[in-house]
């Protein structure tokens, strides 16, 4: 009964928080992973004398999505359903309840894991802008690699950047297209070690010293008392038998995570919910939380993917040299550029779990800091930067015709450029031949050489 007592007062508490104050003016912040892409256009950067583009390596996530299926809706509805029969909602679990039944009305079994219109709008405005800058490497007659996973989400972005530079996305004599590499592009999948890394990996204990700290103790009593009545918030957080007396078998974590992942839905489909004759306000669960509500929930929501596709606490670990063979794909693909002398692109398009490990592994700035501080890690890593949809990451490699001189070679994250630890004197153009010998010393400490066999690389990775 103490335990309850104590708890019922909490959520008339206001908690300590981790994060310090943040403006009620965060429409822009706190998405995660979710977040829409907000291009920077730089414009293209004068090249030195006698330098021009003759090659442009590519590799982005998938534009903005619908959900990946309707779990986290159908979790949430059927909680707050339960939560009716015993009248244990308050207004906000009212609303709630009220915005995930329109979001399933408007959420379709058969468009789960598909591109919104915004997200396809992303992607054509990446490679409309690049052609803007590049349009030689753009014609017909160019070679043109496009590289998607095996998902449809990744095919559809590779249309849409197609669509943005005006060149038909078509086999053909100058057009190469492969459709399912899941080797350079979704290792997270092919290796064993790192699924075992994933599933029981030390990476665990990080997540949980957050998740159970009293911190975030606080902030879950917060969340779970804002929705449901004090009584009912204490069934839910401290059932006196066991949770299936109630019903629930999904825990309150559980519960806390789809709202967050849910939340983040409306921004990505506006179109749709237009479509489907409802206004932004109807969905709009973001308007049930303080910023510093939401800014706790991505918090806790992205630590898990700085740890799992990031840097986590080693950025030598299983989690980024995972990425090892898209590295040696950009490495080769580049030499062969250099080789031939003739304009080329290659663009790849794949998912979170390949851009974060990839950005980790090439050593770029605020991509590849670990932390052996959990709690600290946003300090070093912004997650919508590194992963959100659509992030990528360009090296446009120029090269002087006339004078035969070294190739340089720029290197682009988001469209902007990124500092890495390789030394010049004309920034933002590095030397290829000292970026390729940074990656190559990496690579060698690795056992790794451009000619290994990739796949047999993913399988014995521990």
């Amino acid at each position: 009964m103490k335990r309850i007592i104590l708890f019922s007062a909490s959520c008339l508490l206001v908690s300590t928080f981790i994060i310090s104050f943040i403006p009620q003016s965060c429409l822009l912040d706190y998405w995660g992973t979710k977040k829409l892409y907000q291009p920077v256009d730089t414009g293209c950067i004068p090249a030195p004398v006698g330098y021009k583009a003759i090659f442009i390596n590519y590799a982005g996530r998938h534009g903005a999505r619908h959900l990946t299926n309707l779990n986290d809706l159908l979790l949430i509805q059927q909680t707050l359903n339960r939560a009716v029969d015993l009248a244990g909602l308050t207004s906000d679990g009212v609303k709630l309840k009220e915005m995930v039944n329109t979001l399933l009305l408007i959420e379709k079994k058969e468009d789960c894991g598909l591109l919104t219109e915004t997200g396809k709008s992303e992607l054509w405005g990446i490679g409309n802008r690049m052609k803007t800058h590049y349009p030689w490497l753009f014609a017909d007659s160019v070679s043109c690699r496009v590289v998607t996973t095996k998902e449809k989400r990744t095919k559809q972005s590779a249309q849409a950047f197609m669509s943005g530079v005006n060149r038909p996305m078509q086999q053909n004599a100058t057009t190469n297209l492969i459709d399912n590499d899941s080797v350079h592009l979704r290792f997270y999948e092919v290796s064993p070690g790192y699924r075992k890394f994933k599933k029981n990996g030390s990476w665990i204990v990080e997540m949980n010293k957050l998740k159970h700290d009293i911190r975030a103790e606080e902030e879950k009593h917060k969340i779970i008392c804002k929705f449901f009545t004090r009584d009912y918030a204490n069934q839910l957080l401290h059932p006196v038998i066991d949770k299936t007396v109630m019903g629930i078998t999904d825990t309150v974590g559980d519960f806390i995570d789809a709202i967050f992942n849910v939340a983040t839905l409306a921004n990505a489909m506006p179109t749709e919910i237009k479509i489907a004759g409802y206004t932004p306000a109807k969905v709009n669960i973001r308007s049930l939380f303080t910023c510093n509500e939401f800014a706790w929930l991505e918090f806790v929501n992205s630590a898990q993917d700085y740890l799992l596709k990031g840097p986590g606490t080693d950025v030598s670990g299983i989690q980024v040299r995972n990425a090892v063979p898209l590295l040696v794909d950009f490495i080769n693909s580049t030499d062969e550029a250099i080789k031939s002398s003739r304009p080329a692109i290659v663009v790849r398009f794949a998912h979170a779990e390949t851009l974060s490990p990839f950005a980790a592994l090439a050593s770029i700035e605020g991509a590849a800091t670990p932390t052996v501080d959990i709690f600290k890690y946003a300090q070093v890593w912004n997650v919508s930067s590194i992963i959100g949809y659509s992030v990528n990451v360009q090296w446009i490699l120029y090269k002087d015709s006339d004078t035969g001189n070294t190739p340089l070679i720029q290197i682009l994250y988001n469209e902007k450029p990124v500092h890495i630890p390789v030394a010049t004197n004309q920034y933002p153009y590095y030397k290829w031949a000292d970026v390729r010998a940074f990656y190559m010393n990496k690579l060698s400490k690795m056992n790794v050489s451009l000619n290994c066999d990739m796949l047999e690389y993913l399988k014995d990775l521990k």
